[in-house]
């Protein structure tokens, strides 16, 4: 009997500001063995970037200090001189008609909505990087409906990560009342995007306009007069 062929281990770039997502990302899938290296913000993910080769690249889309278009388009930049494409799937809370498209056109390969699935995260991953391998077909089977299930049956880790949500709750309110007493709206819009994330990881996600929380991370403009992703 032929043995199960071995799955390769990825070395893997995310870019996503919001602890509580990074512990999820980070947990789902080093269960598949790949290694993350985490940065908060895109400025840091192209620092990164620059020092050493990944295999892959989870973008947010909206960050602080610079956003995942830009981030993308920096990265791009770089590989027009040294050669080279590294896989890039854009992140974002938001899943309105057309936002797959212009992620896909800014330069990305890929498209996932959050709260993020164990399966589409595995399997949009291991698609860009690694192609239809055997080893694919041990989560095609996995169930992600159950609150229990976004967490790949592990109660150590929702346990885990429902006690970072409830730190950090506390710290986004904070900057969220901050940000309104200065009529902020860009703060605004970026700390209610986070707080959104957060919470979309223990309930049902949202869709179309009732669930989106705001605009572009920095530097970043809004697309065809609506908000953005």
């Amino acid at each position: 009997m032929a043995s199960e062929p071995r799955l390769r281990r990825l070395e893997i770039l995310l870019a996503e500001d919001n602890p509580v997502n990074q512990m999820v990302a980070v947990a789902i899938l080093a269960k598949r063995g790949h290694i993350l290296r985490v940065a908060p913000n895109g400025q840091e993910a192209l620092k990164a970037f620059e020092l050493k080769r990944f295999d892959l690249v989870l973008m947010d889309v909206q960050m602080p200090v610079m956003g995942g278009f830009e981030a993308t388009a920096a990265i791009r930049a770089i590989e027009q001189a040294t050669g080279g494409r590294i896989p890039i799937i854009a992140l974002t809370a938001h899943a309105m008609k057309g936002d797959r498209e212009l992620c896909l056109a800014a330069g990305m390969d890929g498209y996932l909505t959050k709260p993020i699935k164990p399966l589409a995260l595995i399997q949009e991953v291991e698609r860009l990087t690694l192609g239809n391998q055997p080893a694919m077909a041990d989560v095609r089977d996995m169930d992600d409906g159950s609150l229990l299930g976004r967490f790949m049956g592990d109660a150590q880790l929702l346990r885990g990560v429902a006690e970072l949500f409830l730190v950090s709750e506390s710290g986004l309110r904070s900057q969220l009342a901050a940000a309104l007493s200065r009529s902020d709206g860009k703060e605004i819009s970026r700390t209610a995007h986070s707080l959104m994330g957060s919470v979309g990881n223990f309930g049902r996600e949202s869709h179309g306009a009732g669930g989106r929380a705001g605009g572009h991370g920095s530097g970043e403009q809004p697309v065809r007069g609506r908000e953005s992703l």
